[in-house]
């Protein structure tokens, strides 16, 4: 099973997109959990969710999406 996953990895290895680092995602998850806790819902913390209960302006955004591979 293990080399099944490893051969999958090499495989596809050109289909990958590969971004530099950015730092660590660990004050980003402890802001989501935080707001999830405070309004008692991890949907609470989406940016839209917080646009409509006009809360955004006080927060920074949360950045939930990456890039997409372009289709070609």
């Amino acid at each position: 099973m293990f080399f099944t996953g490893v051969g999958a990895l090499i495989a596809g290895r050109k289909k990958y997109i590969r971004r530099p680092p950015e730092g660590s995602v660990l004050p980003n998850a402890f802001r989501v959990i935080g707001i999830g806790i405070r309004y008692r819902s991890l949907e609470a913390a989406k940016p839209s969710n917080l646009e409509a209960k006009n809360l955004l302006h006080k927060l920074e955004p949360i950045a939930f999406d990456y890039p997409r591979a372009e289709q070609s």
